[in-house]
């Protein structure tokens, strides 16, 4: 009761430091939530003075004049007679009301729906009604045109196979034409210009055919709305010419309309809409509650520590991680507060927006029925969000700790919206949905499950459940972290980092081994070195280009950060021999073990989310591999594809990465942190589970053993079984059934355990 007593303690107190700031809390949260509809109401101000008038529309010109394409060109243009001034209806008005008409019109025939479709639909242009001179000039222009000549998809396909033809650009002649024809356009203000030309049949010479030549100005500032206007009419267009020449033969025109469309709207106007912003939502939300946490950390801890108050904190006499325990209580409840306000803010402006923005009584009815997400939903928000916003919170806690000032706190607050940001973006693909892989994922598994649990008619469980497991474990690992720092030299006195680091270390005693971020720090320019340097070896030969990026992005900066920080290798990198001979017969174990642990959770994912799919990079290795074993066989292979992964990946993997995570996280959270990223390191999600269960494997050997040695070996033992079993072997799937997949799997990590129960933590 103790440890609750101070987090309640420490809660009250903070909770009520950070209500009497009320400078703070309007800056933060109150203006934040009025700015919404008073940007809202700017914006239809600013929408209205600038709204397209109908002068200013696009103008499109047929030199056909009479024609029935011109005929239809001028239907579907404004009509001179309309005068904005006047307040006529905006094109697409009738869209509700056609729509609440759809049944009925269901049973109208084809004829009649055409007849009925309003003129208007679509993008506005208007029609050029032009001079005879200035049409015989443009006329004159477009003569020098060739006519359009027929598709030809063989000759296409040639083209586009042809290297030389695909980059080959347009003659002189043709350049000088399409100059002349654009300043004439320009001159008369046309953004498309349309010419109708009858061709004689090769076959029949009572027959003809018509050849239309268009010519669009490409940077005009209404071009994606000329070339939207233009594809149904053209459409239209020839749909007519098919039916005038089956008349001409007797032919009924139904042949040229034989199927009768009706799209009816069977959903709610809530439900449609709720699925339409399903990817907007859960990044927003992620915003607000990184919003709502960062800015009451910084005062809370850095801020704190400007007023002088944060030593005589730490001195009370209870534990410091309830002190921590209660300032991240006061974090997440200013973050979900701040997300609840904030959404209450934009509803209330959505139907600002409704109201004021001439949408009409029912869209503001569909907009409140949007909001009306339902209680279910709502709870689910909620729970696949709290994880997420513990994990916020306390990292945002870490960061202000780690800050010497408020200004300085506050300068780290656009690395941590990029890093959050950018994997919350996945819910604005379109199509992206969870799946066993994905749930796994940090930020992107628990917001992708909420993305779905807006689209989708029923909740989905399993997704969130998983999210959000995954994202509690990160929260755990993150929160424990976070505890640790309040026991770190850094944290208590910043100004003391500033004596330098490693061999630029001006006085005192530097750390044995490296801190979690100066480890991931590590990670990150290994990772973005292989990533970029790839390319560059790949003129040097498939050797090269296997090993070298190995070497010099993935090795080279774990023993540059060891110079450097003048760290003991035997410290940062765990280099040095087992504590006892018998870890080597585990390691030797652990190899046959860890290839029945990959192929069993590859046939396991398999069966739950599919085989991968074929791919260029599946190519483009079995390319790689066939070239090392032209030159050298199997010996070679093994060493590119074994030996070299094995030391490399190992000496930043579970040398310099686990090194600095053990310190920070504690031997447990060093182990998986680090074993998902060097799943992660791999770029396959297909691959990712087997990688992250090996990772956990020999990350456990590494802490048992006290040595990066038997990592080693059974990384290189698993890559060579796997390797020679591909070359000896091509034809020979190991793949298994789920459930002989699940019991392979379930087994090797069982005898894993065995092997490693026991450990012993490395004196440091």
């Amino acid at each position: 009761m103790r440890g609750l007593d101070t987090i309640l303690h420490v809660f009250r107190k903070d909770g009520l430091e950070l209500l009497r700031d009320r400078r703070t809390l309007f800056v933060n949260v109150g203006l934040p939530v009025l700015m919404y509809p008073v940007l809202a109401l700017f914006a239809i101000q600013v929408m209205q003075l600038t709204k397209t008038k109908d002068a200013d529309l696009p103008r499109i010109a047929v030199l056909d004049e009479g024609s029935m394409l011109s005929d239809l060109v001028r239907q579907a243009a404004v009509p001179p007679e309309e005068d904005e001034e006047t307040g006529a209806a905006p094109v697409g008005d009738e869209a509700t009301a056609e729509e609440a008409s759809a049944e009925d019109s269901a049973e109208d025939s084809a004829e009649d729906s055409e007849a009925t479709k309003p003129a208007q639909q679509g993008p506005r242009f208007r029609y050029a009604e032009l001079e005879p001179d200035v049409r015989a000039q443009l006329a004159s222009i477009l003569s020098a045109f060739p006519d359009p000549k027929r598709p030809d998809p063989e000759a296409e396909t040639k083209a586009k196979k042809d290297k030389d033809a695909k980059n080959k650009g347009p003659s002189p002649e043709q350049l000088e034409r399409r100059a002349t024809a654009l300043e004439a356009m320009r001159e008369h203000e046309l953004a498309a210009l349309i010419a109708v030309r009858t061709i004689a049949h090769e076959a029949d010479s009572e027959l003809s055919e018509q050849a239309l030549l268009v010519l669009i100005d490409d940077a005009h500032r209404f071009q994606v709305q000329v070339h939207q206007a233009l594809r149904p009419i053209l459409n239209d267009y020839e749909t007519e010419l098919i039916a005038q020449r089956l008349t001409q033969y007797q032919l009924p025109s139904d042949l040229v309309r034989p199927l009768r469309t009706a799209e009816v709207p069977v959903a709610t106007a809530s439900e449609a809409l709720r699925s339409k912003v399903a990817g907007v939502i859960p990044l927003l939300l992620v915003l607000m509650a990184l919003s709502g946490a960062f800015y009451p950390a910084l005062d809370l801890i850095a801020g704190e520590r400007e007023r002088g108050t944060l030593e005589s904190l730490l001195a009370w006499p209870g534990n410091r991680r309830d002190i921590f325990l209660g300032k991240l209580l006061v974090v997440n409840a200013a973050a979900v507060i701040s997300v609840l306000l904030n959404l209450a803010s934009l509803g209330l402006t959505m139907l600002i927006l409704g109201s004021q923005g001439g949408f009409g009584g029912e869209a503001v009815n569909n907009l409140a029925g949007g909001l009306s997400l339902g209680a279910g939903v709502l709870a689910m928000c909620f729970v696949a969000l709290l994880p997420l916003v513990v994990t916020l919170s306390a990292v945002s806690l870490a960061i202000a700790g780690l800050a010497a000032s408020f200004k300085e706190a506050q300068n780290y607050l656009s690395p941590l919206f990029i890093a959050v940001m950018v994997p919350a973006f996945v819910t604005m693909i379109p199509g992206s949905a969870p799946n066993a892989v994905l749930d796994l994922v940090p930020v992107v598994g628990p917001l992708l499950a909420l993305k779905e649990s807006l689209q989708s008619p029923t909740l989905p469980w399993g997704h969130v459940g998983l999210a959000v497991a995954a994202s509690g474990v990160l929260a755990a690992v993150v929160v424990s972290w976070s505890v640790r720092l309040l026991d770190s030299e850094g944290f208590l006195y910043p100004g003391l980092v500033r004596a330098g680091w490693g061999r630029f270390r001006k006085w005192g005693q530097g750390p044995s081994a490296p801190s979690g971020l100066e480890a991931l720090a590590v990670f990150a320019v290994a990772l973005a070195g292989f990533l970029y340097l790839g390319p560059v070896f790949q003129p040097f030969g498939a050797i090269a280009q296997v090993v070298g990026p190995l070497v010099v992005a993935i090795a080279l900066p774990s023993v540059v950060h060891v110079i450097l920080g003048a760290y003991k290798p035997a410290t940062a990198l765990s280099w040095r021999p087992p504590a006892a001979h018998a870890d080597w017969a585990r390691a030797v174990l652990l190899v046959p073990i860890g290839v029945g642990i990959s192929l069993g959770l590859m046939s396991l994912q398999t069966a739950l989310v599919g085989a991968p799919p074929a791919n260029s990079n599946a190519g483009q290795v079995e390319e790689i591999m066939n070239t090392i074993l032209a030159t050298g066989g199997l010996p070679l292979a093994i060493v590119c594809m074994a030996l070299a992964p094995g030391i490399c990946e190992e000496l930043l993997c579970r040398g310099t990465l686990l090194a600095g995570l053990r310190r920070s996280l504690g031997d447990l959270g060093g182990v998986l942190v680090s074993a998902f990223l060097f799943a992660s390191l791999h770029g396959s999600p297909y691959r990712f589970v087997p990688q992250l269960a090996l990772g956990v494997v020999m990350g456990a050997l590494v802490v048992r053993c006290r040595s990066v040695w038997p990592a080693m070996l059974v990384h290189f033992g698993h890559n060579a079984v796997v390797v020679s079993v591909s070359v000896l072997a091509p034809e020979q799937q190991l793949e298994f059934g789920p459930g002989l997949g699940a019991a392979l799997a379930g087994g090797g990590l069982a005898c894993s355990w065995l092997l490693l129960r026991s450990w012993n933590r490395p004196n440091q």
